[in-house]
């Protein structure tokens, strides 16, 4: 696929070369899913659906990836969110707490907004920044006990 074709090709894909890809369109749409899910709830429970699409559907290896990106950077996301509430506090920089709010939402929004496209596209999408405290096996754990 040649960039001219694809708007979406100069935003960062992967870290790595190893990137799975989608068996079928239905796979592309849990993509996409894992990712927006973010933005349908509150921010303090943003983790809540790309954690459901994860575990749930944590058989295909695209879904799965994609799903544990977005759970990774809304997790960050929440780091940064409480890292602005001790603005709030106090009376004085009240401001610099609401505008850091309002741009960790605008920068949660657009790049939530890019991987979701491009996980429907089937190229998937790695962010540019963020931890990554949930690897593969701690979902695998979690998917056990809750099972059985």
């Amino acid at each position: 696929m040649d960039h001219a074709s694809n708007d979406l090709a100069d935003f960062p894909a992967s870290r790595d070369g190893d990137r799975p890809l989608p068996e079928s369109p239905a796979d592309r749409w849990w993509g996409m899913a894992a990712h927006m899910a973010a933005l349908v709830s509150l921010p303090l429970a943003s983790v809540v659906g790309p954690l459901a699409v994860c575990i749930g559907r944590r058989e295909n290896r695209f879904i799965a990836e994609e799903a544990r990106a977005a759970l990774n950077f809304q997790l960050t996301m929440l780091l940064l969110y409480a890292a602005s509430v001790p603005f709030f506090v106090l009376i004085v920089t009240w401001w610099i707490g609401a505008l850091m709010w309002w741009c960790i939402g605008l920068m949660n929004f657009l790049f939530v907004l890019v991987a979701g496209l491009r996980s429907l596209s089937g190229n998937g999408y790695r962010y540019p920044f963020g931890l990554e405290p949930v690897e593969p096996r701690h979902l695998e754990w979690l998917a056990r006990k809750l099972e059985g």
